[in-house]
């Protein structure tokens, strides 16, 4: 499990997600202890995504890249909004007077430590506990983000084999128009699937865009497999 911490840089507040992780000697590492440092860009970016028709838009404020930490494997949501809980205590006045727990539907509860002289009822408290609830739920819908454009992709993906299927069906010799026309329309839908994976790598930190290029691209592949045109 790891902890959140803010750091200062040029007088601007940067977020991280600071976990131990042995450095394993198989992979060239010491065998011993470290601090692994991730960052989670901006704490109240806006997330949106229009999902057509008769459908709610996507809408949440979150940590930039938590999506992609989550998605990843990085780290677990539950531990993630468990130690966003205790940062945010920790601006409270009076926090270090404070424990909390979470209940199933990820709501924050109070409680004063024993012999802390401190009023749970009073409207600081309920201020920050509302607070805390809203960014809880907007970083857990938040991290539903890169899923959704990866299921965008992956329909993307779906269309392309049906342009291709029906390119199949037609004879190149005496339907040579319709032919042309569906594989232009297959790779229109190709495009559209590259472009929705360059979106979100916007989502993923830098040193690790490659890396996120090759996993999100073969799990959409293993989604969806391509058909192939016979040449």
């Amino acid at each position: 499990m790891g902890y959140i911490r803010e750091k200062k840089i040029n007088g601007e507040s940067k977020y991280y997600w600071i976990a131990s992780k042995r450095d394993g000697k198989k992979s060239g590492g010491t065998g011993k202890v470290i601090k692994v440092e991730r960052y989670l860009g901006d704490r109240h970016y806006h997330f949106y995504k229009y999902l057509g028709d008769g459908e709610p838009s996507f809408s949440a404020d979150g940590f930039f890249y938590l999506s992609w930490y989550v998605w990843n494997n990085d780290f677990k949501l539950d531990d993630f909004i468990d130690k966003l809980v205790a940062f945010n205590i920790k601006c409270m006045i009076d926090g270090d007077k404070l424990n909390y727990t979470l209940i199933k539907q990820n709501k924050v509860i109070f409680i004063k430590k024993k012999d802390s002289r401190i009023d749970l009822r009073e409207s600081y408290y309920r201020y920050w506990k509302n607070k805390i609830n809203k960014e809880i739920e907007d970083n857990k819908k938040s991290v539903q983000f890169i899923s959704l454009l990866i299921d965008e992709i992956i329909e993307c993906l779906g269309w392309f084999n049906y342009w291709i299927k029906t390119a199949k069906k037609k004879n190149k010799k005496i339907e040579i128009d319709d032919y042309i026309d569906c594989e232009n329309r297959a790779n229109e839908w190709f495009n559209y699937a590259n472009k929705n994976l360059e979106k979100i790598l916007k989502y993923v930190p830098r040193t690790q865009r490659e890396e996120a290029k090759k996993k999100i691209w073969g799990y959409c592949l293993r989604e969806c497999r391509l058909e192939k045109l016979d040449l």
